[in-house]
């Protein structure tokens, strides 16, 4: 970041930065109180993944029968 003064900048000037890439990982062997920010520390349901991505994020899921309740 830089927060100097530069001559010539418009107010109306922003910077546009993409959010990093930050990938949630879900496997049938998870367990939701895991973090969710690797494959060993998985979530186990679709749902908690739904809950708890932010925009931006990509949802890895691991193959294997999901079987998700209301």
């Amino acid at each position: 970041i830089d927060m100097g003064y530069h001559y010539g900048a418009e107010l109306t000037q922003s910077v546009r930065v993409p959010a990093p890439y930050m990938p949630l990982f879900v496997r049938a062997d998870g367990d939701d109180a895991n973090n969710g920010r690797s494959s060993a520390t998985a979530w186990r349901s679709l749902r908690t993944a739904g809950m708890r991505a932010v925009a931006g994020s990509t949802v890895i899921v691991a193959p294997g029968r999901y079987v998700e309740t209301g």
